[in-house]
C-alpha cells in the first residue's frame, strides 16, 4: 500500500485531497499546512510521495527541494493553481509532477495519474 502526505495550507482542499486518495486506498500518514512542515514530515514518516501546494505563506516553492533532502527516494507530486510557466518551475526545481487545482473538472482523474506515473503503480483506480 503507498503512504502519502499531504500539504496544503487549505483544509479544504487538504481534506478534498485527502478524501480521494482514501477512495483509492492510499494509506496518507501525516498531513501539513506549510512548506516548513513538509521536509520535516517527509523525513519522519518516509512515505513513498509527498503532495504539495505550490503556494503557501511559509515555505510553498522552497520546500521542494528539503523535501527532496529529507527523503530522495519520496517522490513530490506538486499541487497547484499557478500558471503553466509556474508549473515547469516547479518540474524543474525537482518535482516529478504537477496537478491543477482547477481549470480540469477532475482533480481525482489527475491526481490517479500522477501518483500511477511518479510510484510505478498502474492499479490505482
Amino acid at each position: 500500500m503507498l503512504r502519502l502526505i499531504v500539504v496544503d495550507d487549505d483544509d479544504d482542499v487538504r481534506a478534498t485531497v485527502v478524501g480521494i486518495l482514501e477512495d483509492l486506498d492510499v494509506t496518507v500518514v501525516a498531513q501539513g499546512r506549510s512548506g516548513e512542515q513538509a521536509a520535516r514530515l517527509v523525513a519522519k514518516h518516509r512515505p513513498d510521495a509527498v503532495i504539495i501546494d505550490l503556494k503557501m505563506p511559509v515555505m510553498g516553492w522552497a520546500a521542494i527541494e528539503p523535501v527532496r533532502r529529507a527523503r530522495p527516494a519520496t517522490r513530490i507530486i506538486v499541487l497547484t493553481a499557478m500558471p503553466e510557466a509556474d508549473r515547469h518551475r516547479a518540474l524543474r526545481a525537482g518535482a516529478d509532477a504537477v496537478v491543477r487545482k482547477s481549470g480540469r473538472v477532475d482533480l481525482r482523474t489527475d491526481l490517479t495519474e500522477a501518483l500511477g506515473r511518479v510510484t510505478r503503480r498502474a492499479d490505482l483506480t
